[in-house]
């Protein structure tokens, strides 16, 4: 059988030959790491924005362990209505990070990378954990509360053992914590997703599409996968056509 072999190169070009040979090696890997998938470009020069990229990099994921630790991420709930009637019914967190200098972070500004970085996973945990918190302590003190949905990524959402430890250590129904994960999940590994669904749905978990019609949706996804709520792109409404039709 024929293959075809697609090469990509990263270069450094030596201005100092005085350089250790390791660094001039770690600066090309740099600028083959900066065209990684990209089909248009087989080649890269390192300059020094690279350098400059890698250093903001490094320093973005110290000050986010350094946070973490520090608890300076929030969940702020943004409430959901039920239209026809006006009445509050659920919730969803989103992620805020008071840093002790700068003030109160937009997501934009710190999400991207930690979802490149893989701590992206570690920060979806905190939060969970300090939802329960907020959901226990109004169950303790008597208050009626509402669902609040939560992300997942891909990789927890294939070990339900830790969800289900998580409202079993708060003593909270499952039905208070809604789970969202992304349509892109649906694409890789479909029957062993479908299976830990199926595991977290049966213990009483609500199970959320988000971003649906993204990329990888289809109404024939809808068939195939049990899920209980689909939370629709907001490029959809701009379409009342469409939306109508997905209803």
């Amino acid at each position: 059988a024929e293959h075809e072999i697609v090469l990509y190169f990263g270069m450094y070009e030596i201005t100092d030959r005085t350089m250790p040979v390791d660094i001039m090696c770690d600066r090309a890997t740099l600028a083959l790491r900066s065209i990684k998938g990209n089909y248009n470009t087989r080649f890269a020069l390192y300059d020094s924005n690279m350098h400059q990229s890698l250093i903001a990099k490094h320093t973005m994921k110290a000050e986010g362990e350094r946070a973490l630790e520090k608890r300076e991420f929030e969940p702020f709930i943004q409430p959901i209505f039920n239209l026809a009637s006006g009445a509050l019914v659920g919730g969803e967190a989103l992620v805020r990070w008071r840093h002790p200098d700068k003030g109160l972070i937009p997501p934009g500004q710190f999400l991207p990378f930690f979802e490149n970085s893989g701590f992206i996973v570690r920060l979806d945990s905190h939060i969970r954990e300090e939802v329960c918190c907020f959901l226990a302590s109004m169950e303790s003190s008597g208050i009626a509360s509402v669902p609040l949905s939560v992300n997942i990524s891909r990789l927890e959402f294939y070990d339900p053992h830790n969800l289900v430890d998580l409202v079993k250590r708060y003593k909270l129904p499952p039905s208070r914590l809604r789970l969202e994960i992304t349509e892109s999940a649906y694409a890789d590994n479909l029957p062993q997703l479908l299976q830990a669904m199926g595991k977290l749905q049966r213990f009483g978990f609500t199970v959320l599409m988000d971003d649906f019609g993204t990329g990888y949706s289809s109404l024939s996804m809808l068939r195939d996968v049990p899920i209980d709520m689909i939370k629709l792109d907001m490029r959809f409404l701009g379409g009342e056509r469409i939306l109508r039709a997905i209803v």
